[in-house]
């Protein structure tokens, strides 16, 4: 098809497709769900609380939408116009890293009538706070869009601010519609980093209409679907995370700092009062190899430095914080903050935002030596630092996506097995640091390397890696979703070998690999090849005892120079070397 051209003045279709979402209807703030109730709380503002406990994984309620903007995200405008609309133009640099087109949502508006637009009383906007750093975003997308007219008339221009406000406050991207929903309840969770609930969007069935109509009744058939992360007492408040699974693994810092300025408030969720345990600097006594972490911070202000001392640079002029006090998880000795590299790991920070996502592997295994290397413990241990959580995280999201790119089945196999060797450490530090992220780390990483697993026939691994994923996926997206039913099937798939069915352990018992030249079911022992600077012993045994109920298996030896691909012995690593070679890559290079 030929792509859509962009018009100023919305189309009588696109008119017709905004009415027809509007029609829809949505949450209701006259009775609150079963089992919820609206509460004013200090310091909070209006929350919503459980009147009951609530299960892990039980569903709190289904909301229809008040509101659907389809095709509005930054990708599927593009595909549609193949061009930017003068307001991302006008933005330049400042629309990178935007989800949703701005063009698209301003004709949104301009399709309707003021009428259809009270839902957006009932939604908090942060009207008229100056502090609002997407609100005054906000406001100049609005000027940018009267200027340029694309609405109907000047004067809506205060009213789309408070549209675009509102959106930038309250609205979900959500993919099935590849645009923006707005919701009632949903938009009454509070925010947590460490969040006791989660959503998912389900199909609650399709509706009639033309051509016209098609595509804005699918949008209206899509309903939000919370549920308990786990066990949810009565009286607790009920919230999610705002954030992405890169942000809720940061520091605390780095999230205060990005919930101000997209969201307008400075977090005070247990998780941001309590240790900063994401935050892990090396012990600076001699006789420790452990690492500090920042303690609590409970004062009134909710340690408010959101200046990006912890996560950014500092704003220029601005007075230093009082150093904060530290405690080591191994020694629980209190070193002061100058005897730990907090300049150094600035000066990483700072390294790693200039990082471009597209850069090769080989740049990513560059960072994350100079991250262990910096921040790391004694005797080589890898850092515990959220520094490399996120380098380990674009790791497996880059052998993933070439993966998936990968037109040779067996190929794609290799790369997500090289993908689940990366993500065997990121999700043990998860466990132990951001527990509550552990199902976006399977929906992100875990789903999609299991699919991949599972289509090249390495079934031993796919079923390890669904088993551990399956019960937290499961509590966040219901038991139908499609998700779930791919880690189910896999979780369930037979691998026998020599007559035996081989079962293993959690990842934190070792690891299921195959021999990436005879394909032989291997098991890893923790740690894993990447959790220490030195490379592992080759043809280490799997400790005996902690997997007692594996039979038939052997000691997996890993490649010594990228540490990355498993084999049985030196036969199959020397059979394999010259097909490796290319996917052997370290901070040098592939292997020449």
């Amino acid at each position: 098809r030929h792509p859509r051209p962009f018009t100023r003045v919305p189309s009588a279709s696109l008119a017709r497709k905004c009415a027809c979402v509007a029609a829809m209807g949505g949450g209701s703030e006259e009775e609150a769900p079963d089992g919820l109730a609206l509460e004013e709380r200090p310091g909070m503002g209006r929350v919503l609380v459980t009147t009951r406990a609530f299960c892990a994984g039980e569903s709190l309620f289904s909301e229809r939408p008040l509101a659907v903007i389809p095709d509005c995200t930054v990708e599927a405008r593009r595909a549609q116009t193949g061009r930017l609309g003068p307001v991302m133009e006008a933005l330049g640099d400042r629309s990178s890293g935007l989800q949703l087109d701005m063009d698209a949502v301003c004709e949104f508006f301009a399709a309707r009538e003021p009428e259809e637009l009270g839902f957006l009383e009932r939604l908090e906007s942060h009207g008229g706070r100056e502090d609002f750093v997407a609100g005054r975003f906000a406001d100049e997308v609005a000027h940018i869009a009267a200027t340029a007219g694309v609405l109907r008339r000047p004067d809506q221009e205060a009213s789309l601010a408070r549209f675009l406000r509102v959106m930038s406050v309250n609205a979900h991207t959500v993919p099935r519609v590849r645009g923006a929903m707005l919701f009632f309840w949903l938009s009454m969770f509070s925010h947590s980093c460490a969040p006791n609930a989660t959503y998912s969007t389900d199909q609650a069935g399709g509706g009639d209409g033309g051509e016209d109509r098609q595509q804005s009744a699918a949008a209206a058939s899509v309903v939000a679907q919370p549920r308990a992360l786990r066990r949810i007492e009565a009286g607790e408040v009920v919230s999610m995370g705002y954030l992405s699974l890169q942000m809720l693994v940061a520091c605390r810092q780095a999230r205060r700092e990005l919930l101000r300025v997209q969201k307008g408030f400075l977090c005070a969720c247990d998780r941001c009062r309590g240790e900063d345990r994401t935050r892990a600097l090396p012990c600076p006594l001699p006789s420790c190899s452990g690492f500090c972490v920042p303690e609590a911070d409970d004062g009134p202000d909710c340690g408010g430095d959101v200046s990006g001392r912890d996560g950014a640079a500092a704003a220029e002029g601005e007075a230093a914080a009082e150093p904060r006090s530290w405690r080591c998880e191994r020694c629980v000795e209190r070193p002061a903050e100058a005897s730990l590299p907090v300049e150094v790991e600035q000066r990483l920070l700072n390294l790693l935002l200039r990082f471009d996502a597209e850069d090769s592997e080989q740049t990513v295994h560059s960072l994350l030596a100079v991250v262990n290397e910096d921040l790391g413990g004694k005797e080589g241990i890898a850092a515990e630092h959220y520094l490399r959580a996120w380098l380990l995280l674009q790791l497996v999201q880059m052998l993933l996506k070439a993966a998936s790119a990968s037109k040779d089945l067996a190929e794609r196999g290799r790369l997500a097995a090289r993908a689940v060797v990366v993500l065997w450490p990121l999700h043990l530090w998860v466990v132990r640091r951001a527990k509550s992220s552990l199902h976006l780390l399977g929906l992100e990483c875990a789903v999609p390397a299991v699919r991949e697993l599972s289509d090249a026939g390495r079934h031993w691994e796919a079923r390890q890696l669904a088993a551990e994923f399956l019960d937290p996926i499961r509590f966040a997206m219901g038991e139908s979703h499609v998700s779930v039913e791919l880690l189910r099937q896999a979780a369930s798939s037979q691998a026998p070998t020599g007559g035996c069915l081989l079962h293993i352990s959690g990842l934190d018992a070792g690891l299921a690999v195959a021999c990436d030249a005879c394909g032989r079911p291997l098991v890893a022992s923790p740690p894993s090849p990447l959790s220490s600077a030195a490379a592992p012993a080759a043809g280490s045994a799997a400790a005996e005892g902690s997997r007692g109920d594996v039979a038939a298996v052997g000691a997996a030896e890993w490649c010594p120079r990228c540490r990355l691909a498993a084999y049985c012995g030196a036969a199959c690593r020397e059979s394999a070397a010259a097909r490796h070679g290319p996917r052997c890559v370290t901070c040098e290079g592939p292997a020449a």
